[in-house]
């Protein structure tokens, strides 16, 4: 029998193991940050107006930013790290959805856009609410900080766990939409092998579905031209001229057992 300590092991792992989150899913999970902080968006609205966000480094799956305090002359550090970035490109980009119309390759801003909206990403921000206000750990507890885990769980200022990022974070996401661009070209800088080798795995599919078609079709126009010809009724050969001759001249005789007039 299992006991109940072994069990609530079990459930943490498997817990720990399937919450990997994207954009997306930290987004659903922040709607609850204002049953903490009911003003927290006018927070947020605050920060853009002291000095908003900046990019100050990109590198190969990780953007650093720095989103200025709301009330004080300093920048904190942000981080974006996008995990297993390869395979969502790669994924996407086997999607025909999202090339060009004329077919000749993948359309990097619609690629751009799905990759932000998908990709699995870690976070961090140096900011003391991120430490001390529960995000560090609600995004440990999901696979979604970036450096070092936080196993302490804030039980008294956030023992409900509402949110998962800090109003800096939650600037950085609002302004995310208007990087498609960056993202755009930071896939070109990084990540065109991926991109090149995925649509050469999609032309080649669409080369061998073509030929396999076009074999079909080239099979099916064959077996019904047989099936025409066998259905078709045979016709009788013509007699020979000379057979016709013969019988004009049997026409011309009389019968046996006649009488002549």
């Amino acid at each position: 029998m299992v006991g109940i300590g072994t069990e609530v092991l079990m459930y943490e792992l498997i817990n720990h193991i399937i919450t990997e989150e994207t954009f997306s899913a930290i987004k659903n999970k922040q709607r609850s940050v204002t049953s903490l902080f009911p003003s927290f968006y006018d927070r947020v609205k605050k920060v853009a107006g002291a000095g908003g966000v900046r990019v100050v480094d990109m590198e190969k799956g990780k953007w650093t930013f720095e989103v200025h305090s709301s009330d004080k002359p300093l920048w904190y550090q942000d981080i974006v790290e996008f995990v297993e970035i390869e395979n969502t490109i790669r994924d996407k980009v086997l999607d025909k959805r999202i090339w060009k119309k004329d077919g000749s390759g993948v359309d990097l801003r619609y690629l751009a856009g799905e990759v932000l909206e998908e990709v699995d990403v870690k976070l961090f921000c140096s900011c003391p609410a991120f430490q001390y206000w529960g995000p560090a750990y609600i995004l440990t507890r999901r696979r979604a900080k970036h450096t070092n885990p936080e196993d302490r769980r804030p039980v008294v200022r956030n023992p409900k766990e509402y949110g998962a990022m800090c109003k800096h974070l939650q600037l950085i996401f609002d302004v995310l939409p208007f990087y498609v661009g960056t993202m755009s070209k930071f896939i070109k800088d990084y990540y065109m092998d991926i991109v090149a080798s995925a649509e050469k795995e999609v032309l080649g599919r669409d080369k061998a579905v073509k030929k396999a078609s076009s074999f079909l079709a080239k099979k099916k126009e064959e077996e019904d031209k047989k099936r025409v010809e066998k259905e078709q009724p045979k016709l009788e050969e013509p007699e020979s001229e000379e057979e016709v001759e013969g019988e004009d001249e049997d026409e011309g005789k009389p019968q046996k057992g006649g009488t002549n007039a």
